[in-house]
């Protein structure tokens, strides 16, 4: 049970060029060292012919995932979209690197050396990937999603702290009433600062999201959430906390944590909202 729950936690996506160029040359130093200093499953027969052997296959390593980290998340926007991706997608997308390098490998080995050193089959190539690659992969995931689980977990319960201390001396904005105005005349919402939680992006128009008679109330309108910040900008417990997210921070219920984000709370809802990395949590407060 502890298992099954471990593979549905949410889990950071590597997302930025520099990130997956960085990975990719991580692990196929990785492969060149480990098969340079052990040269196992009898790889110095060959290695003794050919000294660069080994380096090619941290070259096929590193060709790989660059190619596969860049790749497959633009074809396949919906299944690595960062808001759905956990440990288990995470597993089952470096096993598929795991078996797509072997493919690499095995086509390198029949390219560089003769037939009389060609000592490996596609299964052997396979076997020898994963047996390699499969205890730092599991290392890997395990540690980064405890460290980022534990980092976010005590930012958000930093600004929990801080918020109770603090929550005495808010006071509500001036004006305490305001008006969303969408492109067309008829199409704008009027509600009190404090019925306002929380905006979020629909492409060419905004979700607000708001309570009415204790209830919560949606209202779509045609205007991006650029011209809904700026509409917003004069009131100091509205923020705009992630890209696709404007906030009134008087609403905050708490914050929590996990391996991807902070993510915020709101009273009397079940609704969540992400915070953006590069945003200053500090604000929330």
């Amino acid at each position: 049970m502890h298992l099954l729950a471990w593979l549905q936690k949410p889990y950071p996506m590597i997302e930025t060029l520099s990130q997956k160029l960085v990975l990719a040359f991580s692990f196929g130093l990785f492969i060149y060292l480990f098969l340079a200093l052990f040269q196992p499953f009898g790889i110095q027969d060959i290695t003794n012919s050919h000294p660069l052997y080994t380096l090619g296959f941290a070259f096929v390593t590193t060709l790989f995932i660059s190619i596969n980290y860049t790749l497959f998340p633009w074809l396949f926007p919906k299944w690595f979209h960062k808001d759905a991706w956990v440990v288990h997608r995470e597993l089952l997308f470096i096993l598929f690197n795991i078996c797509s390098i072997s493919f690499g490998n095995y086509y390198y080995h029949l390219l560089s050396v003769d037939d009389s050193v060609r000592i490996f089959e596609l299964s052997s190539f396979l076997f020898m990937t994963i047996t390699i690659g499969i205890f730092p992969v599991v290392f890997f995931i395990f540690t980064t999603e405890l460290i980022r689980s534990k980092q976010l977990i005590q930012a958000a319960q930093v600004i929990n702290q801080k918020r109770a201390v603090e929550k005495p001396s808010i006071a509500l904005p001036s004006p305490s009433k305001i008006q969303l105005k969408g492109e067309t005349t008829n199409d704008y919402l009027e509600l009190e600062i404090q019925q306002f939680l929380f905006a979020q992006s629909e492409g060419n128009y905004s979700k607000i999201h708001y309570q009415e008679n204790d209830l919560l109330q949606t209202k779509l309108l045609r205007v991006s959430l650029k011209n809904l910040e700026a509409q917003l900008e004069q009131i100091p417990s509205i923020l705009r906390c992630h890209r696709s997210f404007i906030i009134n921070k008087n609403n905050i219920a708490h914050l929590s944590g996990n391996a991807r984000s902070c993510n915020i709370h709101f009273l009397n809802s079940t609704e969540t909202v992400p915070v953006s990395r590069s945003f200053p949590k500090e604000k929330l407060v």
